[in-house]
Protein backbone atom coordinates (compact mmCIF):
# COMPACT_ATOMS: atom_id res chain seq x y z
CA UNK A 1 0.00 0.00 0.00
CA UNK A 2 2.65 2.50 0.81
CA UNK A 3 4.42 1.67 -2.67
CA UNK A 4 1.46 1.93 -4.52
CA UNK A 5 0.99 5.48 -3.04
CA UNK A 6 4.32 7.24 -3.64
CA UNK A 7 3.89 6.37 -7.02
CA UNK A 8 0.74 7.68 -7.59
CA UNK A 9 2.35 10.81 -5.96
CA UNK A 10 5.64 10.72 -7.79
CA UNK A 11 7.38 10.15 -4.84
CA UNK A 12 10.07 8.03 -6.01
CA UNK A 13 12.03 7.22 -2.82
CA UNK A 14 9.66 7.29 -0.66
CA UNK A 15 9.58 6.56 3.27
CA UNK A 16 12.97 6.18 5.08
CA UNK A 17 13.79 6.55 9.07
CA UNK A 18 15.32 9.94 9.64
CA UNK A 19 18.93 9.97 9.43
CA UNK A 20 19.97 12.67 12.14
CA UNK A 21 23.38 13.43 10.17
CA UNK A 22 21.49 14.34 7.11
CA UNK A 23 18.43 15.29 7.29
CA UNK A 24 18.79 18.50 9.81
CA UNK A 25 18.72 21.00 7.27
CA UNK A 26 16.19 19.88 5.70
CA UNK A 27 14.01 19.18 8.32
CA UNK A 28 14.37 22.92 9.40
CA UNK A 29 13.12 24.15 5.96
CA UNK A 30 10.20 21.62 6.16
CA UNK A 31 8.92 23.33 9.62
CA UNK A 32 9.48 26.77 8.36
CA UNK A 33 6.96 26.14 5.77
CA UNK A 34 4.16 23.49 7.22
CA UNK A 35 4.46 26.00 10.50
CA UNK A 36 6.20 29.26 10.23
CA UNK A 37 3.22 31.22 10.47
CA UNK A 38 2.39 29.20 14.07
CA UNK A 39 6.45 28.66 15.22
CA UNK A 40 6.62 32.97 14.79
CA UNK A 41 3.56 33.10 16.71
CA UNK A 42 4.75 31.52 19.72
CA UNK A 43 8.31 32.60 19.07
CA UNK A 44 9.13 28.89 18.73
CA UNK A 45 12.89 28.89 17.99
CA UNK A 46 12.68 25.19 16.60
CA UNK A 47 13.78 25.94 13.22
CA UNK A 48 17.09 27.87 14.17
CA UNK A 49 17.92 25.13 16.53
CA UNK A 50 17.74 22.63 14.09
CA UNK A 51 20.07 24.48 11.38
CA UNK A 52 22.46 25.23 14.15
CA UNK A 53 22.13 21.24 14.95
CA UNK A 54 22.64 20.52 11.23
CA UNK A 55 26.18 23.11 11.57
CA UNK A 56 27.45 20.81 13.76
CA UNK A 57 28.38 17.98 11.15
CA UNK A 58 30.68 15.14 11.94
CA UNK A 59 30.17 15.77 15.47
CA UNK A 60 26.79 15.41 15.44
CA UNK A 61 26.82 12.47 13.21
CA UNK A 62 29.49 10.77 15.49
CA UNK A 63 27.17 11.77 18.80
CA UNK A 64 24.28 9.97 16.93
CA UNK A 65 25.66 7.21 16.10
CA UNK A 66 26.70 6.77 20.11
CA UNK A 67 23.86 7.54 21.21
CA UNK A 68 20.31 8.11 18.70
CA UNK A 69 19.61 11.56 19.33
CA UNK A 70 15.18 11.83 17.26
CA UNK A 71 13.68 9.13 16.15
CA UNK A 72 11.14 9.32 13.84
CA UNK A 73 10.25 8.87 9.49
CA UNK A 74 10.48 10.72 6.31
CA UNK A 75 9.21 11.17 3.00
CA UNK A 76 11.74 11.44 0.25
CA UNK A 77 11.14 12.81 -3.02
CA UNK A 78 14.67 12.22 -4.97
CA UNK A 79 16.64 14.30 -2.40
CA UNK A 80 14.28 16.85 -1.60
CA UNK A 81 12.70 16.19 1.61
CA UNK A 82 8.72 16.59 1.43
CA UNK A 83 6.84 15.25 5.40
CA UNK A 84 8.11 14.28 8.15
CA UNK A 85 7.46 12.52 11.70
CA UNK A 86 9.33 12.97 15.06
CA UNK A 87 9.03 10.49 17.64
CA UNK A 88 10.36 10.67 21.25
CA UNK A 89 10.06 8.92 23.79
CA UNK A 90 8.35 9.83 26.95
CA UNK A 91 10.72 10.29 30.18
CA UNK A 92 7.74 10.45 32.83
CA UNK A 93 5.71 7.14 31.51
CA UNK A 94 7.44 3.61 30.11
CA UNK A 95 6.14 2.41 26.94
CA UNK A 96 4.45 5.74 26.13
CA UNK A 97 5.44 7.51 22.84
CA UNK A 98 5.02 11.47 21.66
CA UNK A 99 4.27 11.82 18.17
CA UNK A 100 5.55 15.62 16.96
CA UNK A 101 6.73 17.28 13.79
CA UNK A 102 4.05 15.67 11.50
CA UNK A 103 4.36 17.50 8.48
CA UNK A 104 4.22 17.75 4.35
CA UNK A 105 5.30 20.42 2.58
CA UNK A 106 2.40 22.16 1.00
CA UNK A 107 2.76 21.17 -2.47
CA UNK A 108 2.49 17.49 -1.72
CA UNK A 109 -0.31 17.36 0.90
CA UNK A 110 -3.47 15.51 -0.19
CA UNK A 111 -1.26 12.55 -1.42
CA UNK A 112 -2.06 10.13 2.05
CA UNK A 113 2.17 10.64 2.87
CA UNK A 114 0.99 12.01 6.37
CA UNK A 115 -1.24 8.92 6.52
CA UNK A 116 1.89 6.49 5.74
CA UNK A 117 4.26 8.45 7.66
CA UNK A 118 2.06 7.96 10.87
CA UNK A 119 0.91 4.31 10.22
CA UNK A 120 4.47 3.50 9.11
CA UNK A 121 5.63 5.01 12.97
CA UNK A 122 3.08 3.37 14.93
CA UNK A 123 3.96 -0.01 13.52
CA UNK A 124 7.85 1.21 14.66
CA UNK A 125 6.49 1.73 18.20
CA UNK A 126 4.57 -1.26 18.26
CA UNK A 127 7.27 -3.23 17.38
CA UNK A 128 9.38 -1.47 20.08
CA UNK A 129 7.03 -2.89 22.77
CA UNK A 130 5.42 0.60 22.73
CA UNK A 131 1.83 0.75 24.50
CA UNK A 132 0.59 4.45 23.88
CA UNK A 133 1.20 7.39 21.52
CA UNK A 134 0.16 10.78 22.29
CA UNK A 135 0.11 13.82 19.82
CA UNK A 136 -1.23 17.62 19.82
CA UNK A 137 -3.33 19.31 16.87
CA UNK A 138 -5.26 21.98 15.74
CA UNK A 139 -8.47 22.08 16.73
CA UNK A 140 -9.34 23.79 13.06
CA UNK A 141 -7.29 21.44 11.30
CA UNK A 142 -9.86 19.47 9.76
CA UNK A 143 -7.55 16.80 7.69
CA UNK A 144 -5.16 16.17 10.47
CA UNK A 145 -8.41 15.13 12.82
CA UNK A 146 -9.46 13.22 10.22
CA UNK A 147 -6.51 11.15 9.87
CA UNK A 148 -6.03 10.65 13.75
CA UNK A 149 -9.80 9.64 14.12
CA UNK A 150 -9.38 7.19 11.38
CA UNK A 151 -6.48 5.69 12.87
CA UNK A 152 -8.03 5.00 16.29
CA UNK A 153 -7.04 8.20 18.14
CA UNK A 154 -8.92 9.39 20.82
CA UNK A 155 -9.01 13.14 22.63
CA UNK A 156 -8.23 13.19 26.17
CA UNK A 157 -8.26 17.36 26.34
CA UNK A 158 -7.78 20.38 24.66
CA UNK A 159 -5.79 22.87 25.49
CA UNK A 160 -5.43 26.92 24.54
CA UNK A 161 -2.30 28.48 24.12
CA UNK A 162 -2.29 32.36 24.74
CA UNK A 163 0.71 35.09 24.08
CA UNK A 164 0.26 38.48 26.03
CA UNK A 165 2.11 41.97 24.83
CA UNK A 166 1.68 44.91 26.23
CA UNK A 167 0.14 43.19 29.17
CA UNK A 168 -2.77 45.30 31.33
CA UNK A 169 -1.10 45.36 34.85
CA UNK A 170 -4.32 46.28 37.25
CA UNK A 171 -2.75 47.54 41.00
CA UNK A 172 -5.09 46.74 44.34
CA UNK A 173 -5.00 48.57 47.49
CA UNK A 174 -5.74 45.93 49.00
CA UNK A 175 -4.14 43.35 50.28
CA UNK A 176 -3.75 39.90 48.33
CA UNK A 177 -5.49 36.73 49.26
CA UNK A 178 -2.37 34.87 48.03
CA UNK A 179 0.79 34.26 49.71
CA UNK A 180 4.10 33.08 48.60
CA UNK A 181 4.43 29.57 48.81
CA UNK A 182 6.57 27.68 51.11
CA UNK A 183 8.65 24.26 50.33
CA UNK A 184 6.37 22.36 53.19
CA UNK A 185 3.36 23.28 51.33
CA UNK A 186 4.16 21.16 48.48
CA UNK A 187 1.38 18.22 49.87
CA UNK A 188 -1.20 21.10 49.56
CA UNK A 189 0.11 21.60 45.74
CA UNK A 190 0.20 18.05 45.25
CA UNK A 191 -3.41 17.89 46.43
CA UNK A 192 -4.55 20.39 44.15
CA UNK A 193 -3.08 18.68 40.82
CA UNK A 194 -4.67 15.71 41.65
CA UNK A 195 -7.81 17.50 42.07
CA UNK A 196 -7.78 19.59 39.15
CA UNK A 197 -6.69 17.42 36.47
CA UNK A 198 -9.00 15.02 35.15
CA UNK A 199 -8.65 11.26 35.82
CA UNK A 200 -8.57 11.11 31.70
CA UNK A 201 -5.38 13.78 31.31
CA UNK A 202 -3.75 11.94 34.75
CA UNK A 203 -3.63 8.56 33.07
CA UNK A 204 -1.57 9.84 29.96
CA UNK A 205 0.12 12.25 31.91
CA UNK A 206 0.56 11.25 35.22
CA UNK A 207 0.64 13.97 38.17
CA UNK A 208 3.72 12.58 40.48
CA UNK A 209 4.46 13.10 43.76
CA UNK A 210 8.29 13.79 43.09
CA UNK A 211 6.90 16.53 40.50
CA UNK A 212 6.23 18.29 43.78
CA UNK A 213 7.61 16.50 46.96
CA UNK A 214 11.12 18.88 47.64
CA UNK A 215 12.72 19.14 50.70
CA UNK A 216 14.58 22.58 51.78
CA UNK A 217 18.15 22.14 50.87
CA UNK A 218 16.60 20.61 46.72
CA UNK A 219 14.12 23.61 47.14
CA UNK A 220 16.77 25.73 47.19
CA UNK A 221 19.46 24.11 45.10
CA UNK A 222 16.49 24.57 42.54
CA UNK A 223 15.97 28.00 42.72
CA UNK A 224 20.24 28.48 42.37
CA UNK A 225 20.37 26.19 39.64
CA UNK A 226 17.31 28.08 37.67
CA UNK A 227 18.80 31.43 38.01
CA UNK A 228 22.41 30.40 37.05
CA UNK A 229 21.68 28.08 34.32
CA UNK A 230 18.53 28.86 32.82
CA UNK A 231 18.75 32.20 33.75
CA UNK A 232 14.74 32.68 35.30
CA UNK A 233 13.32 32.65 38.96
CA UNK A 234 10.27 30.63 39.95
CA UNK A 235 7.68 32.72 42.02
CA UNK A 236 4.75 30.48 43.10
CA UNK A 237 1.81 32.29 44.67
CA UNK A 238 -1.30 30.19 46.40
CA UNK A 239 -4.55 30.81 47.30
CA UNK A 240 -5.93 29.23 50.52
CA UNK A 241 -9.82 28.62 51.90
CA UNK A 242 -8.88 27.09 55.64
CA UNK A 243 -6.23 24.58 54.94
CA UNK A 244 -7.19 23.95 51.79
CA UNK A 245 -4.97 25.33 48.43
CA UNK A 246 -7.82 26.47 46.33
CA UNK A 247 -5.74 27.72 43.34
CA UNK A 248 -2.20 29.02 42.59
CA UNK A 249 -0.35 30.12 39.96
CA UNK A 250 3.49 29.84 39.27
CA UNK A 251 5.33 32.96 37.45
CA UNK A 252 8.59 31.54 35.54
CA UNK A 253 10.40 35.15 34.82
CA UNK A 254 13.05 35.18 32.82
CA UNK A 255 15.99 37.50 33.44
CA UNK A 256 17.92 37.54 30.20
CA UNK A 257 15.96 36.54 27.38
CA UNK A 258 12.72 34.37 26.05
CA UNK A 259 9.35 34.40 27.21
CA UNK A 260 7.90 34.96 30.61
CA UNK A 261 5.73 32.14 31.39
CA UNK A 262 2.67 31.40 33.53
CA UNK A 263 0.70 28.08 35.41
CA UNK A 264 -2.38 28.48 36.65
CA UNK A 265 -4.46 25.98 38.52
CA UNK A 266 -7.60 25.64 40.11
CA UNK A 267 -9.69 23.77 42.23
CA UNK A 268 -12.75 22.54 40.40
CA UNK A 269 -14.87 23.06 42.94
CA UNK A 270 -13.40 26.91 42.86
CA UNK A 271 -13.84 27.11 38.87
CA UNK A 272 -14.70 30.72 37.83
CA UNK A 273 -14.09 32.33 41.74
CA UNK A 274 -10.22 32.96 41.68
CA UNK A 275 -9.18 33.44 38.15
CA UNK A 276 -9.52 37.37 38.27
CA UNK A 277 -6.83 37.63 40.91
CA UNK A 278 -4.96 34.67 39.85
CA UNK A 279 -4.34 36.60 36.70
CA UNK A 280 -4.13 40.59 38.07
CA UNK A 281 -1.83 38.66 40.95
CA UNK A 282 0.73 37.15 37.80
CA UNK A 283 0.43 40.29 35.75
CA UNK A 284 1.76 42.73 39.02
CA UNK A 285 4.72 40.04 39.78
CA UNK A 286 6.10 39.91 35.69
CA UNK A 287 5.90 43.93 35.93
CA UNK A 288 8.86 43.87 38.56
CA UNK A 289 10.88 42.57 35.47
CA UNK A 290 12.07 43.23 32.05
CA UNK A 291 9.23 43.68 29.85
CA UNK A 292 8.92 40.64 27.22
CA UNK A 293 5.66 38.49 26.00
CA UNK A 294 4.04 36.50 28.59
CA UNK A 295 3.18 32.88 27.39
CA UNK A 296 0.68 30.30 29.08
CA UNK A 297 -1.65 26.79 27.95
CA UNK A 298 -4.99 26.93 29.39
CA UNK A 299 -7.15 23.67 29.56
CA UNK A 300 -10.39 24.84 27.66
CA UNK A 301 -12.16 23.35 31.05
CA UNK A 302 -11.31 26.20 32.40
CA UNK A 303 -13.09 29.11 29.94
CA UNK A 304 -12.96 31.42 32.85
CA UNK A 305 -9.70 31.82 32.80
CA UNK A 306 -8.95 32.07 29.35
CA UNK A 307 -11.31 35.29 29.70
CA UNK A 308 -9.39 36.38 32.18
CA UNK A 309 -6.12 36.19 30.39
CA UNK A 310 -7.68 37.83 27.60
CA UNK A 311 -9.12 40.83 29.71
CA UNK A 312 -5.38 41.18 30.95
CA UNK A 313 -4.43 41.53 27.26
CA UNK A 314 -3.57 38.07 26.29
CA UNK A 315 -4.39 36.59 22.63
CA UNK A 316 -5.41 33.06 21.80
CA UNK A 317 -3.09 32.21 19.66
CA UNK A 318 -4.69 28.19 18.78
CA UNK A 319 -6.62 25.54 20.35
CA UNK A 320 -4.78 22.23 20.63
CA UNK A 321 -6.41 18.80 20.95
CA UNK A 322 -4.58 16.43 22.97
CA UNK A 323 -4.65 12.73 21.54
CA UNK A 324 -3.83 9.45 22.27
CA UNK A 325 -3.71 5.64 21.17
CA UNK A 326 -3.73 2.71 22.84
CA UNK A 327 -1.74 0.54 20.73
CA UNK A 328 -2.27 -2.74 23.72
CA UNK A 329 -5.74 -2.28 22.71
CA UNK A 330 -5.47 -4.08 19.17
CA UNK A 331 -9.32 -4.74 19.25
CA UNK A 332 -10.51 -1.08 19.16
CA UNK A 333 -7.55 -0.13 16.03
CA UNK A 334 -9.15 -0.16 13.02
CA UNK A 335 -8.67 -3.18 10.44
CA UNK A 336 -6.76 -1.00 7.87
CA UNK A 337 -4.02 0.00 10.54
CA UNK A 338 -3.41 -3.64 12.16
Amino acid sequence: MVTGILERSGVDRGIRPFDVSRDLGQLADLMEAAFGQELQATENLIVQELRQMARMGAALWLLGKIAPMMHGFVCMDGELLVGNVTLSEDREVPRQWIMSNVAVRPAYRKRGIARELVRRSLAWIASRRGRRVRLQVRTDNLAAQTLYAGLGFRRYDTIAELLGRDLVVTRSDGISPLRKLKPDDWRATYELALAAVPDEVRRVIPVRLNQYQRTRRQYLMDRILERVRDGRETHCLGLFVGDELAAYVRIYAKLRSGQHRLTILVHPDALGEYERVLTETALSVLSSFPSRPVFTTVSARNPALIEELKRGGFRALRLLDQLVLDLDRREALPASWQ
